[in-house]
Order: structure tokens, then sequence, then C-alpha cells
């Protein structure tokens, strides 16, 4: 629907224009958005080159890790050369010409004869002499009770390290 115009009649004011912005306040919004524009800029640039550090410390990241994997291959590589080495120089043939030629060892004839040490028994002499002698001293004073502690220490000492040889063995 349209509507006419109002005629103008001299009781109705005028419409006024709106007041026009001072000048300053033009000047102020441009200095703002100036300003807003250039802080942005340096933003975006600071972050530009935070981005290429970053990448520049991947690539460098990179290179340390790939020098570290062939440093290893090569290790792993020098390792296994030194394992073969150990394994020849181990092996029992080997042994044997140094022995024969070397330090002028025979090889046994037809008769083989083995021994086997028992390593525990002085142990087990030692610890039956303890037990002896303690069985003995029961009901006698001690005249000296400092020797016979020092005795006693001396053989737990000597009982206890023929017991640690022989669980290693």
């Amino acid at each position: 629907m349209l509507v006419a115009p109002r005629p103008y009649s001299p009781n109705c004011p005028m419409p006024q224009p709106l007041p026009r912005r001072s000048n300053q306040l033009a000047v102020a919004t441009s200095n703002y958005v100036r300003t807003a524009a250039i802080g942005l800029i340096l933003v975006g640039f600071i972050i530009g080159l935070l981005l290429t550090y970053e990448y520049a410390r991947l690539a460098a990241t990179g290179y340390k890790i790939t020098r570290v994997k062939q440093e290893i291959a090569a290790l792993q590589s020098a390792n296994e050369k030194l394992q073969l080495e150990i394994a020849k120089l181990k092996s029992l043939e080997r042994i044997e010409i140094i022995a024969t030629t070397k330090l002028g060892m025979e090889k046994p004839r037809d008769k083989v004869q083995l021994v086997f040490i028992n390593e525990l028994e002085p142990a087990v002499r030692m610890a039956h002499y303890h037990s002896e002698a303690e069985e003995n001293m029961v009901g006698q004073k001690e005249n000296h009770p400092f020797l016979a502690a020092l005795v006693r220490l001396f053989s737990d000492w000597a009982l206890g390290a023929k017991a640690v040889e022989a669980s290693q063995r």
C-alpha cells in the first residue's frame, strides 16, 4: 500500500538533517583502524617467524635422528664382526692347535683319568669340628670368651665363604 505524501503545513516542523560527524571522530576512527591493521600485520609476521623456526628445528631434529640411526647401524655391524671374531677365537680347534704347537701340550694317550675335587669337604669338616667343640664346651666354663668368640667368628666366616662359592657354581 502506498501512502501519499503529506502536504507541507507550517505547524509541522521540517525534518532536520542529521548532524555531521566531526572531523576529529573520523580521524580517530581512521587512526584506530590503521593501528589495528598494523598490529594484525605484526602478529601475522611474528606467527610466521615462529612457524618457520619450528619447521627449521623439526628439520634439524630429523637430520639428527638420521645421523643417530646411521651410527647405530654402524655400531651393530661392528658388534656383529666382533661377535664373529669372539666365536672364531673360542673355537676348540684353534685352542687345540695353540695348545699343541705353542704351549707344547700333548693330546692325552689311551688312558684318561678324571679327578673330581669336592670343594665343600673342608667346609663340612670345619662345621663338624665347630659342632664338636660346642658340644665339648657345654657345661664347661669358658676361660677365654674373647678367643672362643674369635674362633666362632672365623669358622662362621669360613663356612659362609665356602657355601657362597658352592652356590655360585
